[in-house]
């Protein structure tokens, strides 16, 4: 499993899945510090009723890029969206982020561009869940904050934390 607590270095060649791969190494970058320091006890919270608990939203997460990754081998199974402790879905959002990036680097430019899930092209999976992702874990960022537990300043724009 990689570490986001850095935000890894930017890919030598501009490329589709060189750029898509870095996309997917800040979302990991930003989830590590929206989640970083919170414990099992704060999994239950949520700013109001019927709105997502930490949990579902951790979880959330891991289930799109899970999704995503599912979708870009054009496989139709179902992805669980399923609440565990808050280490194991925590660890294992970033080894489906591994796991995504991996498949994005196999299928290489061509590749890429032949995907296509559930009847949409490869954009709808940029636009929808991926990108999703991103939404999810501001939401996670605000609840910490909620729960009294803001995160490190951070510089989202060079990886710098302090």
């Amino acid at each position: 499993m990689s570490d986001y607590s850095t935000l890894p270095a930017a890919p030598a060649e501009i490329s589709p899945c060189a750029v898509l791969n870095h996309t997917l190494d800040s979302l990991a970058f930003r989830f590590y510090w929206a989640t970083e320091g919170l414990t099992d006890g704060d999994l239950a919270f949520s700013p109001a009723e019927g709105a997502m608990t930490l949990a579902r939203q951790m979880a959330h997460v891991r289930r799109l890029i899970q999704f995503t990754n599912i979708a870009m081998q054009n496989q139709k199974e179902r992805v669980k969206e399923i609440e565990e402790d808050y280490a194991t879905m925590r660890n294992g959002t970033f080894q489906a982020i591994d796991a995504l990036k991996e498949t994005i680097t196999g299928l290489g430019t061509d590749g890429l561009a032949k995907v296509e899930s559930f009847g949409l092209p490869f954009w709808n999976l940029l636009n929808g869940p991926i990108t999703d992702c991103l939404a999810h874990t501001g939401q996670i960022n605000a609840y910490r904050r909620m729960l009294g537990k803001p995160s490190k300043q951070i510089n989202y724009c060079t990886g710098q934390v302090s």
